[in-house]
């Protein structure tokens, strides 16, 4: 960043980092709404589910032209007090709340000790290595999945006796 000279490169910069948001930690404008999935019988399902891709693929339509908005105003703005305002859209989108720097450990409620806390890939949620049962010794490589998140037939395997 020392070396640019011009507001565009910065623009240029910014939209990477917002490209570089995971979208489960994206809100506002930025993330299409989610709403629960009800369940329903027979061949009303089946109309449901397609009301519910064609809303689903509008939402994603309409997500994607506001960040191509959003993209084109930091290409755009000529001067800092626009790219702050557009750098705030973006801080604003983002679910600060889901950072790993507030992690709280699920099963003692505890923060601290963040190099034996372990995120979920999936839920994001946090536990200490020490908490699981059966504790863990060191950070699994790859993706690691919590016990709620793990596939049903995983977690019958490891409870059986």
């Amino acid at each position: 960043m020392k070396d640019m000279e011009k507001l565009k490169d910065f623009g240029e910069i910014v939209i990477t980092i917002q490209a570089c948001v995971i979208k489960k930690f994206l809100q506002g404008f930025m993330a299409p709404k989610q709403k629960k999935k009800k369940k329903t019988a027979g061949e009303e399902s089946s109309k449901a589910e397609e009301v519910d891709d064609e809303k689903r693929l509008a939402e994603e339509a309409r997500v994607a032209t506001a960040v191509e908005k959003w993209k084109t105003a930091i290409r755009e703005a000529q001067t800092f007090s626009r790219m702050h305002v557009l750098l705030g859209m973006l801080d604003a989108c983002i679910k600060w709340d889901m950072s790993a720097e507030n992690a709280r450990c699920k099963v003692c409620r505890k923060k601290g000790d963040d190099e034996k806390l372990i995120l979920c890939d999936e839920c994001n949620k946090a536990f200490h290595l020490f908490c699981l049962r059966p504790a863990l010794y060191r950070i699994p490589d790859g993706e690691w999945l919590c016990p709620a998140c793990q596939p049903t037939v995983a977690r019958r395997g490891s409870r059986s006796r």
